[in-house]
């Protein structure tokens, strides 16, 4: 999935979200997302398990939007398919 689309999709159905699909890479996860902290952890498991990352990195980047969630799947998808 390199679709920024499905991305968001996939991240609103997983975390049921309330309100509209985010359709900017700027989307606040916190701001506008409103995002809480189990929530903010089950979205970095998400994005592993989605990206079937078997090893994950000692600690995932820091992320504030949607954009950058975005990001760390496809930096994700990355390593999983070289490992």
């Amino acid at each position: 999935m390199h679709d920024f689309a499905a991305f968001c999709r996939l991240v609103h159905a997983n975390l049921q979200l309330d309100g509209p699909l985010a359709d900017s890479r700027e989307v606040g996860l916190f701001d506008d997302l409103a995002l809480d902290s189990l929530q903010t952890f089950q979205l970095v498991i998400l994005i592993e398990e989605s990206a079937g990352l078997m090893v994950p990195p000692e600690f995932p980047p820091e992320m504030y939007t949607i954009g950058q969630a975005f990001d760390y799947y496809l930096q994700a998808a990355r390593l999983a398919a070289s490992q």
